[in-house]
């Protein structure tokens, strides 16, 4: 009997601190995305690669749209000058997860400011390629599709930012500022949708009750 309760307690001690492991990636990730957000990757850094260090392997799934930790290291790498460690962080997001697009998109800029525009077109292309997919599918297919880019501005940025790069001469300024808007306002988006879904569900239980 005392092998069992004390088997019991190691499971529970070992579900606790796993538990307490991920809550701590979590707010480190958004401590870090809040960072972001205000225009301050530096601020940013310390609290990915805290997070990395706990889980190299996480994602952060505030929608169906993925995002890896370390998408989000070299992205705040990338936001602050550092390109040869955003190039590091982003490589590796790369390997880890196909279906990453902010690591396509961030390494394909990363890549085109180092002697690599013909490659780094290659991933950002593939990468805007995904993410107006993603947004086809879930518009269409999700039952809070419609919550999703009401106004298309998402999509249309995507679309303008694909022809820049069928270019001959491609506006790499323009690409890159295309591309930190879109970071934006995905980052943004989720949020929106649930505020959005959230508002509609308590005007539908308001009429109900008068009803």
């Amino acid at each position: 009997m005392k092998i069992s309760l004390g088997f019991n307690w190691a499971v529970v001690s070992f579900l606790l601190l796993g538990g307490c492991v991920t809550m701590e990636v979590a707010r480190g990730v958004q401590s870090g995305r809040r960072a972001l957000s205000v225009g301050n990757p530096k601020g940013a850094i310390p609290h990915f690669e805290a997070a990395a260090r706990l889980a190299p392997d996480y994602v952060a799934n505030y929608s169906s749209l993925q995002v890896g930790i370390r998408t989000y290291i070299g992205r705040a790498y990338y936001e602050a000058g550092e390109k040869e460690k955003a190039l590091e962080s982003l490589k590796q997001a790369r390997k880890q997860y196909d279906d990453d697009y902010f690591a396509r998109l961030y390494l394909g800029l990363a890549m085109s400011e180092n002697g690599g525009r013909e490659v780094g077109k290659s991933e950002l292309d593939a990468g805007l390629r995904g993410l107006r997919e993603w947004l086809e599918t879930i518009s269409a297919r999700s039952m809070d599709g419609h919550y999703w880019d009401p106004g298309k501005s998402l999509y249309k940025m995507i679309v303008q930012t694909q022809e820049l790069l069928k270019a001959k001469d491609v506006q790499w300024t323009q690409v890159a500022q295309n591309i930190g808007w879109l970071g934006q306002r995905f980052e943004e988006e989720p949020d929106r949708v649930r505020q959005d879904r959230k508002h509609d569900l308590q005007s539908s239980s308001r009429d109900s009750k008068s009803n």
